[in-house]
């Protein structure tokens, strides 16, 4: 309490002085900061804090003043704020209060539905405490999270949920009424032959509904709202949406492009070791060509000479692209005989050398390309030899080493192509 000090000085001689100092004891200002507050989360709260003085509060945090008795608290979490009070004789209270911020409710109305005129759809909400629909008048129980809802016209109904601690989040949907279900049955496209596409818009109609789309041929599933079409024609497809009484029609055309045919003949000339094969392409409206061997080797010219093996199959595939980018192929397997079984050869029995230009040599009748590997010797009735072939020449045209004509009469043969050997007479006419 307040006290009065008293002090006595007394010297060497005796002397002695008083003096009085008094001390004022203050009682320290009445504050009260109030109660805990419950707040939830996107919401307000006014504090009152009581008492006489100069109020500070902190943190500043979600104040709308730290220097009023009553600031506007919108803290976004738990907090505890602390105010101090100081009064005209510079006496300071200290006081607090925790506002707790508490999380919304999780809210859902569901998704936007489709209704025929006079029919009835169940709303679909989902959320944790207590239900309230708006406009309630057309729905069978507003307090439920899913009421079957009859309206008379469009309409948005509201879902409103409220928790335990009081705190309310709300979701709409729309219920649209009409005769027609919406319907979207996609962009038209231009496709290469054998390219998919998908059908139908994003999305194709309102949940609920039912898809039919027409012809089926090249659809995967025609019951589906985005059905993946591989059409092998120009196609109109026709979509009919329908939701409850309610239907409505729609349709797409997906447009083939002209597409370039692949194709391509084959000529083999049997050789000594492999097949010499002439691939002419027989393609129509191409501008690109890719040849596969089917051993490995590639090609993009047009047309091809290519050797292949005897006694094994060889496929040749043929891809061309024509002028809109699309692609065909072709392919063709050729199953190779051996040697023996392909090359076919033929002696002629006589020939005239009399420079008229027909049948004026003696050779192999054969459409094989045998020359490197045949070899031929023509002998006269004493078994003198008047020819022997040089390298790829395997042509007697009736002289002798000398170069002399030599007489008209039989001439006997031995000719060796590879492991095939043939023996026998011609006679020369002159």
């Amino acid at each position: 309490s307040t006290t009065i000090y008293s002090v006595l000085i007394t010297d060497n001689n005796q002397c002695s002085a008083t003096d009085t100092i008094t001390i004022a004891v203050f009682q320290l200002p009445a504050l009260e900061a109030g109660s805990d507050v419950p707040l939830c989360t996107n919401s307000s709260v006014l504090l009152n804090a009581t008492g006489t003085g100069s109020f500070v509060w902190s943190p500043a945090t979600g104040l709308s003043s730290t220097t009023i008795a009553n600031p506007v608290a919108s803290p976004t979490s738990t907090t505890t704020y602390t105010v101090v009070l100081t009064d005209a004789n510079g006496c300071s209270s200290t006081d607090g209060l925790t506002v707790t911020v508490n999380d919304l409710p999780i809210v859902d109305a569901g998704t936007d539905p489709w209704l025929c005129e006079g029919s009835s759809v169940g709303l679909i909400g989902s959320g944790s405490g207590t239900a309230a629909w708006s406009p309630a008048g057309s729905l069978n129980d507003p307090t439920s999270l899913t009421p079957l809802a009859t309206p008379p016209a469009t309409t948005t109904y509201t879902l409103t949920i409220t928790d335990a601690n009081n705190c309310s989040s709300n979701d709409a949907v729309t219920v649209s009424v009409g005769n027609d279900p919406p319907i979207d049955a996609g962009s038209g496209a231009s496709i290469c032959g054998g390219t998919p596409v998908t059908l139908g818009g994003s999305p194709t109609s309102v949940s609920g509904s039912s898809f039919l789309w027409t012809p089926a041929a090249g659809l995967d599933d025609p019951t589906s709202a985005n059905p993946i079409a591989t059409p092998t024609s120009t196609t109109t497809y026709v979509l009919t949406v329908s939701n409850d009484t309610c239907t409505s029609t729609a349709a797409v055309t997906i447009t083939i492009n002209a597409l370039g045919q692949a194709g391509f003949t084959a000529r083999f000339e049997p050789g000594c070791e492999t097949l010499r094969g002439f691939l002419t392409d027989a393609s129509t409206d191409a501008v690109n060509w890719n040849w596969d061997l089917g051993n490995g080797t590639t090609s993009n010219d047009q047309d091809l000479q290519v050797f292949l093996p005897y006694g094994n199959a060889s496929t040749v595939t043929l891809v061309i692209t024509d002028v809109l980018g699309c692609t065909d192929s072709y392919s063709q397997t050729f199953t190779m005989a051996d040697y023996n079984e392909l090359v076919d050869v033929a002696v002629p029995n006589v020939f005239t050398p009399n420079g008229d230009g027909k049948n004026d040599v003696f050779t192999l009748d054969s459409d094989a390309l045998l020359g490197p590997c045949t070899s031929m010797e023509v002998m006269n009735r004493w078994g003198q030899k008047v020819f022997v072939s040089l390298g790829n020449n395997i042509t007697w045209d009736g002289r002798n080493f000398s170069g002399e004509t030599c007489a008209a009469g039989t001439y006997f043969y031995v000719i060796e192509v590879k492991e095939l050997s043939y023996e026998g007479s011609v006679t020369l006419v002159r």
